[in-house]
């Protein structure tokens, strides 16, 4: 009977001690690097990415690892660069941060994501998206995209699973990373505006200090700034690149709406009368002492609360930018209102919606104009106003007047 316990003993001491170096590694504790040099921040949301990918030990991955983060990576970055809020920051611009390379899932997600949002901080970043890939068998796939917010540890996350049977098809997947983005931003948007909203806050207080140390003492207060302030901004409101020659190829995507005004004449023609909507075209919000980026986050808010309306088929940012790129006009930013028309006859659109959000004293504003495009008379306005309480009362504001132009516009 002893010798039988001592043989038992034996045979699972090998795996105590297996289970305990299991732990050990699972448990060390990352080694982050130091901080970068503070970065020329032009108010965008500094975001950047880790992919992981999660599989049973009995599955034979077609794509590997490293080229799912490769080609995921690529996707992430074309898709935030259209939507000029965003200034996605690549590994390598903060490497000093990751001196023991890439963390694993495991430490990046521990602690209620410390670690990332740690990394966050030495790299001046407001968000850290982290898309997993998990793979079983027999199950498909499932994508995951977690959006942490670094200041506030705010979670935002999606999630799809994918049959099997879909894994060949490359448009399928850009569709896919559409939709998961574009769900993600529904989600993230409020928190968003607020982390916009202090950066251009802390913007303006800079520029502001700026001024104030730079001025000549001779300069009256009131008067002009002198050029080399104004050149200062420049180049801080400047819109930094995030071309990598390895990252920011082209990559071919679905076809979802052609710019040419015959092809959307046709795309009409074949739907039933019943359902045939009316195109409507809405441009970018001007900003008064707001961040621009609060400006393009709420745009795309009264885009989608237009749409719910099922009054029109709104001719989105990403169609507006097509039609003006094929004119020989490419635009970063707030679009212009002029651009804007020259892009609406294109498309062959009558009617635009076109105006501004600020903050004037205690209130937040909102105020909307209709404009025909054939004859550029303006027939017609909103105007809202709301105590500045809140981000959230902006977008209340926002759902209000989408009701009222949808009521409005024929």
């Amino acid at each position: 009977m002893k010798m039988l316990l001592d043989n038992s003993k034996k045979s699972h001491f090998p795996l105590f001690i297996l289970c305990f170096c299991i732990f050990s590694l699972l448990s060390c504790r990352y080694r982050i690097g130091h901080q970068i040099p503070i970065p020329e921040d032009p108010g965008r949301i500094r975001i950047t990415a880790f992919v992981f990918t999660e599989a049973d030990s009995n599955v034979r991955l077609k794509i590997s690892d490293e080229e799912f983060e490769v080609v995921n990576t690529r996707r992430i970055v074309n898709i935030l660069s259209k939507e000029d809020i965003y200034e996605f920051v690549f590994k390598e611009d903060f490497d000093s941060v990751l001196p023991s390379g890439k963390p694993s899932l495991y430490q990046i997600k521990s602690n209620q994501y410390s670690l990332a949002r740690e990394i966050g901080r030495l790299a001046y970043l407001d968000y850290i998206m982290i898309v997993t890939r998990t793979v079983a068998r027999f199950k498909g796939v499932t994508l995951e995209i977690d959006m942490i917010n670094v200041e506030t540890a705010e979670r935002f996350y999606v999630r799809k699973k994918i049959e099997k049977a879909k894994f060949q098809h490359p448009a399928f997947w850009r569709k896919t990373w559409k939709e998961l983005y574009k769900e993600l931003f529904e989600k993230g948007k409020l928190d968003l505006t607020i982390t916009a909203n202090r950066k251009g806050n802390e913007h303006i207080k800079r520029a502001s200090l700026e001024r104030s140390i730079f001025k000549p003492k001779d300069q009256p207060a009131g008067t002009i700034k002198n050029e080399a302030v104004l050149e200062t901004e420049k180049k801080e409101d400047a819109p930094k690149s995030v071309e990598r020659a390895d990252m920011h190829q082209k990559i071919p995507e679905v076809e979802i709406f052609n710019s040419g005004a015959q092809h959307f004449d046709k795309q009409r023609s074949s739907l039933p009368e019943k359902i045939k909507k009316a195109a409507l075209l809405v441009n970018d919000l001007k900003t008064i002492n707001l961040s621009p980026v609060v400006g393009l986050i709420l745009s795309e808010h009264l885009r989608s609360e237009i749409l719910k309306t099922q009054r029109f088929r709104i001719i989105n940012r990403e169609n507006l930018k097509e039609a003006l790129d094929e004119m020989g006009l490419q635009m970063t930013g707030i679009i212009e209102d002029s651009e804007a028309v020259k892009a609406g006859k294109g498309l062959g659109v009558k009617k635009m919606v076109s105006g501004s959000i600020g903050q004037v004293g205690d209130y937040y504003t909102v105020s909307l104009k209709f404009i025909n495009i054939e004859t550029l008379e303006t027939e017609g306005m909103i105007f809202e106003k709301v105590k500045a309480l809140s981000e959230e009362k902006l977008f209340n504001t926002i759902n209000l007047v989408a009701q009222k132009l949808a009521s409005s516009l024929k």
